[in-house]
């Protein structure tokens, strides 16, 4: 055997589907490759490792035990030759491959006849079916001439004998090149062991590691010195979590063409993964700084009566901001930018929280799921997209889509309690990993992302017949709420759903907000009368005067139940105000007056009516 041949059969980092073929050609006539079949992968030639696609690295490694040709197959280009050149084209013909030009055509029964002839040849040749996925139209429903040729390609594999040439007996290989095993037909392979079959995985960190290395050099500022880009490499494996090579490729590719320095790792691969080529990345410079401050302000004026809630949601996001999240132990750089679990009473601003901090951080609204419409039992696969063969496959899921859309974004899982459990093992990925797959194959990565989500858990509990009673009630003390609610988290992810390592991946981002005080409860109140007043005069230009005993009034009736927060008190501003004077305002003329006073209000038996002057 060659040195080539020694350094492939010892080097873990070399692709071990390759180590397999070259160690089972003594003994199997056939291989099949699936999965990361498109990827690139590292040959070990001395003095390092080159990156080289698969057929390359095939050729490689049978040209080292004395094979002569590659015989490639493809449904669209038909049968071609590697290497080229006159003494391979005559092997060629001395097989009945005859390329006029670069290929020849074949069908199936042709292609058959081809592989009959490399295995029973006594010259080295192996032959390559690539696409292989796409020879049926479907594996379960083959078409007479599909099946005449898997059934020979079958009986080909029991009936091949070993070629001994040169003092050593090998099979001349037949590989599969497939996306998945199931593209064949299973009776093909089943029970089948001459068939091998291999699925080729992802890069692991070792190998990440090499080729990281390599790919530095389109950096500007490469030195061919290991210590001094050691930093780097780390870096840029750490970021490429779940990576192929050539997604790793790529990224050097965009670091080579947008001229970046290696200090600029982490924005090669954040352009990759956003798709987003530009130089603009909102999470870094001082405008994210800016941002986050007139966030905390937008919040203090939008969110009342939550002093703890806010404080500790805005040092979360200060600690995602400055790059510290998680800083503490050695975990995924690909995780999102920030995680917040809001919790706590119904209307007390765990939403409005989450739309400010988009509003001001990303200039537009969350992406938005409210979770109690994905209680069924697949419902995850809205989120995800259908799985090939169902229906909605061709459409994706909508969270895919919505993040693939806007990568830079905040998104809000509103009341997650209600979710389908099959979905927490989508969070969990999600917390984890910082990325998705989805039902068609595509990742899209949450690393650019802040995850908000909220729940109402705690609060109220239920009864064996059914009925909830609370837990906790308006005018409770903060730190009761906290501990209540923390409590019931608890149980919820480690007994009702049993994924305590969902609850430990949120850990100190769980945020519990209070009840709304009486005094913020009328602050709230006051904010909402006002927005009445601004309406009534954008729509009709006449401004509304309210006499301050039916303010009084009005607050009274609105804040006497505190139980559902600011939504209640919008509610019941709806009931007792906002519907009778609009009904007021119908009855009357308003052209030429420029004011209308609200001068009564009355409640007749849950019938509300105003009286204007």
């Amino acid at each position: 055997m060659s040195e080539l041949v020694d350094r492939i059969a010892g080097d873990r980092l070399a692709p071990k589907w390759l180590r397999d073929l070259l160690r089972l050609l003594l003994i199997r006539p056939q291989f099949i490759f699936s999965g990361n079949v498109r990827d690139l992968f590292l040959l070990p030639v001395a003095p390092t490792h080159k990156i080289l696609p698969l057929r390359e690295c095939l050729w490689a490694g049978l040209s080292a035990r004395g094979f002569e040709c590659l015989v490639l197959y493809d449904p669209v280009d038909g049968i071609t030759l590697f290497p080229q050149g006159e003494s391979i084209a005559r092997l060629g013909e001395e097989l009945g491959i005859r390329t006029s030009g670069a290929s020849m055509p074949a069908s199936l029964g042709t292609l058959l006849t081809v592989m009959r002839s490399v295995a029973g040849a006594n010259r080295r040749v192996a032959l390559v079916v690539d696409y292989a996925s796409r020879l049926p139209v479907s594996p379960q429903q083959l078409t007479k001439e599909e099946h005449d040729f898997y059934v020979g390609c079958e009986k080909l594999a029991r009936s091949a004998t070993p070629r001994y040439i040169n003092g050593e007996s090998l099979y001349n290989p037949i590989v599969w090149l497939v996306n998945r095993v199931q593209d064949l037909p299973a009776w093909f392979t089943l029970d089948n062991d001459l068939i091998h079959g291999v699925d080729i995985a992802r890069p692991d960190y070792d190998q990440r590691t090499q080729a990281a290395f390599q790919l530095l050099e389109n950096f500007q500022g490469y030195v061919d010195d290991q210590d001094k880009m050691a930093p780097f490499a780390r870096t840029f494996v750490d970021l490429t979590d779940g990576f192929s090579l050539r997604n790793m490729l790529e990224v050097a590719e965009i670091a080579r063409a947008r001229r970046l320095p290696l200090a600029d790792v982490d924005d090669a691969v954040r352009s990759y993964k956003t798709g987003d080529p530009g130089l603009d990345n909102p999470w870094k410079g001082q405008g994210i700084k800016a941002r986050i401050e007139r966030a905390e302000r937008e919040v203090a004026t939008r969110v009342l009566g939550q002093p703890q809630a806010v404080r500790h949601a805005m040092d979360i996001l200060k600690r995602s901001v400055m790059g510290l999240t998680g800083a503490h132990v050695k975990s995924s750089p690909g995780r999102p930018r920030g995680i917040l679990f809001l919790a706590g009473p119904t209307g007390v601003g765990k939403t409005e929280l989450a739309k400010a901090l988009a509003k001001e951080i990303f200039d537009g609204e969350p992406i938005r799921f409210d979770m109690s419409e994905f209680s069924a039992e697949h419902a995850d696969q809205r989120l995800l997209g259908a799985p090939p063969g169902y229906v909605g496959y061709e459409a994706g899921g909508e969270l895919i889509n919505a993040v693939r859309q806007r990568p830079f974004s905040l998104i809000l899982f509103d009341e997650i309690e209600k979710a389908n459990p099959r979905i927490f093992d989508k969070f969990l990925q999600v917390l984890e990993d910082g990325r998705l797959t989805s039902g068609r194959g595509e990742t899209v990565y949450f690393s650019e992302s802040i995850i908000v989500f909220t729940s109402n858990k705690g609060v109220t509990k239920r009864l064996p017949d059914g009925s909830t009673v609370p837990v906790v009630e308006p005018g409770a003390p903060y730190e009761q709420v906290d501990t209540e609610i923390r409590k019931a988290l608890t149980a919820f992810f480690t007994e009702e759903l049993s994924r305590p390592e969902l609850l430990n991946r949120l850990g100190d981002n769980i945020v519990v907000f209070g009840f709304i005080a009486p005094e913020t409860a009328g602050k709230i109140f006051a904010g909402m009368l006002e927005n009445v007043r601004a309406r009534v005069r954008d729509e009709h230009g006449v401004e509304l005067e309210i006499a301050e005993p039916v303010r009084d009034q009005l607050r009274a009736w609105c804040t006497a139940d505190l139980s559902m927060g600011g939504r209640g008190i919008g509610s019941k501003l709806e009931t007792t105000f906002i519907n009778p004077l609009a009904r007021a305002l119908f009855e009357v003329d308003l052209s030429g007056r420029k004011a209308v006073t609200v001068s009564a209000v009355e409640d007749r038996d849950g019938l509300y009516s105003v009286t204007l002057a």
